[in-house]
This record gives structure tokens, sequence and C-alpha cells, in this order.
């Protein structure tokens, strides 16, 4: 009897502790984790807007043919959507700004045009090859090709559908990437350097080019910046050839993003005006780095994918944000009894949501949202 009443003893014990320790140590979940629906394949893009409203896009297989589809979701469920069985063409989408405007390029045959759409008056094309970004404002960058040349050209593109070429701003190799309220544009510069393109912010007084500091060499080659995105301070995000991601700034230049040394890579996608930056850790590489589909045209602009290849490859990853100097994984933000494990983030806004994909027991792909518990 004795015996029977130590057991009992020991287990209430066992129990206590577990409940002390879970009062004390384990916090509340920061975010709240909502679960957009499976992604059939890698080929998507994502971007949050300052409305709350997420752009998701999708290049799906049917039939063994690719099929695009466009949706803004806005308080977990979808306000607006497109697809290619709609429009009758393919197409790519490139950016989203806070009056729900997305810009991007369709295809007719063989003749790229870029197009904008918007809530109140649909689908715009203009006589572009493609549209890059567009700033709140409705003022737009792309490429264009002109009179009887084949080569795209960087161009600005207004509302009314005038376009303003830049080649003597930005040089004729280059392209646009973003632009921002105040006119900055984030943009490749040419010529290309030996091992990577170069980038830089255009903006009233010329350009700025961002360069990372000297002694970091690749191959033998001096490592070059991958950039990915700009807010509307003019800071900038990306990572460098050799996976180290940044935060770059006219005002205070360039600096590296935390790390930790099981992390052989980072991936920098997406800064808010906080300069809080969304990513993700890949601990173990075996293989190529996992990169969407959907951004070949823009990597394009940026850099070559020859050493990007679209597969995970086994890649243990791991979606963080970096916010006030740390570096945060998410998965531990969000309810443990998640069926998600959270692989990456791809987008921030100034709220503070936070959209990316993870995988499911089964391995599927998921699109996923975090909204903040404490709202701000």
């Amino acid at each position: 009897m004795k015996r029977s009443w130590r057991i009992v003893l020991s287990l209430l014990l066992v129990l206590l502790v577990f409940i002390g320790y879970r009062l004390l140590f384990d916090k509340p979940p920061a975010y709240t984790l909502t679960d957009l629906g499976e992604i059939e394949n890698e080929d998507f893009w994502m971007i949050l807007n300052d409305r709350d409203q997420l752009l998701l896009y999708v290049r799906s297989l049917v039939d063994d043919k690719p099929v695009d589809r466009c949706q803004i979701w806005e308080q977990g469920k979808v306000i607006h959507s497109f697809d290619q069985a709609r429009l009758g063409y393919p197409f790519r989408v490139y950016d989203f700004n806070d009056n729900g405007q997305i810009v991007g390029q369709i295809r007719k045959g063989e003749v790229n045009q870029g197009f904008r759409w918007a809530p109140e008056d649909g689908m715009t094309l203009f006589e572009v090859e493609y549209i890059a970004s567009i700033n709140d404002k409705g003022l737009m960058v792309g490429t264009a090709t002109i009179g009887d040349s084949t080569e795209q050209q960087p161009c600005l593109i207004h509302s009314s559908g005038e376009v303003e070429l830049l080649i003597d701003q930005l040089g004729d190799a280059s392209g646009p990437m973003r632009i921002d309220n105040s006119g900055r544009v984030l943009t490749s510069l040419s010529p290309v350097q030996e091992g990577g393109r170069r980038y830089g912010v255009w903006w009233d007084e010329g350009i700025t080019e961002i360069q990372i500091p000297e002694g970091s060499f690749i191959n033998g080659n001096p490592d070059f910046p991958i950039l990915m995105e700009m807010n509307e301070t003019g800071a900038a995000t990306g990572w460098t050839r050799t996976g180290k991601g940044f935060i770059w700034s006219i005002e205070s230049g360039f600096s590296r993003l935390k790390s930790d040394e099981s992390v052989e890579r980072q991936q920098a996608w997406d800064l808010n005006n906080q300069e809080e930056v969304v990513g993700a850790f890949i601990l173990e590489m075996s293989g190529a780095i996992p990169f969407p589909k959907s951004l070949e045209k823009v990597w394009w602009i940026r850099e070559s994918r020859r050493w990007v290849e679209n597969r995970r490859n086994g890649n243990r990853m791991h979606a963080i944000l970096w916010k006030k100097d740390e570096a945060i994984p998410l998965q531990g933000e969000v309810d443990r009894k998640s069926d998600l494990t959270l692989l990456s983030a791809q987008t921030i806004n100034d709220n503070g949501l936070i959209a990316g994909y993870g995988e499911d027991e089964n391995g599927n792909l998921h699109a996923f949202l975090l909204t903040p518990n404490e709202m701000r």
C-alpha cells in the first residue's frame, strides 16, 4: 500500500513540476497562425501591404500545364481574385501597393506586356516589357523596348501610360526593382562586375551603390549583394552570395544580420519601415537554396539563377524574424499545437503581420499568415 502511495505522490510531483514549468517559462504565443491552404508546387510569390492585405500568387500545374492565379486576402478570406482562365493569358505579378494595385507581366502569344490591376477598374495593359514595382502614388518602374531596339531599357511608367526612359540615370543594362513613395528606385546597375551583379539606389542625389565591405571572397572573386526589397526609408535587405543576410541604408551603410554557429546560410526576403526583416535560416546545405520559381523574371533583373535551383533537397529551414538585433525563430512564437513547420517568412508589413510558407506533416507546402496577438 505504501508503495502505491509513493507512486501516486511521485506522479503528482511530476505533474506539479510540469505545471509549474509551464506557468513560469512557457510564454503565450506572440502570433496567431492562419493556414491559407496548400500551395501545389514551389512556384509562388506573396506580398503584404500596410492595409493588412496579402497578395498571394501561385502558378499551379493542371494536366502538366502551368496555370496562374492571384488572390488578395484580408481578415482570413479572399476578397479579390483573378486567374489565367479569366484573363486568357499567363501572367506574373511583382508588386502590390497600399491601394490594392498589382503590377506585373502578361504574355500574349510571343508578346510581353506590363500590366496594372486595380480593384476599381480591373486590368490595364501598358506598352512595356514588364512592370516591376508601383508606389502608392501610382508611379511605376519597369523596362521597355523602344523603336527598333530589341534591348530592354529601364523606364518610369506613369498612370497615364506615358513611358519615361531612365537610360541616362541608370544605364541601359540596368533593371529597376522597387520604387518607393518618394521616388527612390532600387535597381541593378550596369556594367556587371566580375562574379556578380551590382546594385544601387537612385534618388535626388544620383545613384548610391550598395557595396559589401572588403574582405569577403567566393571562388577568388569579391562577394556581392543580392537585393530583395527596399522600404520607404531607403533601407534595403537581401543576402550575399556567401549566404549572409544584411540591411543596407543610405544613412548607415551595410550591416550584417545576426546569425548562429549552426546556420549555414541566411535568406532575408523583406523588411518594413521599422527595419524588421523576415527570411530564413538554412542549417544544413545538401544542394541548392530553395527559391520560388515566380521570381524567375525578377531574378533575371537581380542575378543569374545558375547557382539556384527550385528545390529544398533536404535543407533544414527555419522561418526567422530579425528584430532589434535579435534573430527570432518564428516556430517558437506560435501555438506549439500547430501542424505546420514554418520554413520561410517572405513578407512583413508595418503592423507586424508576417506571411510565408511551411510544411505539413506529409511534406506538402502551405502558405501561412501570422497576426501579432498584440496589434500595434
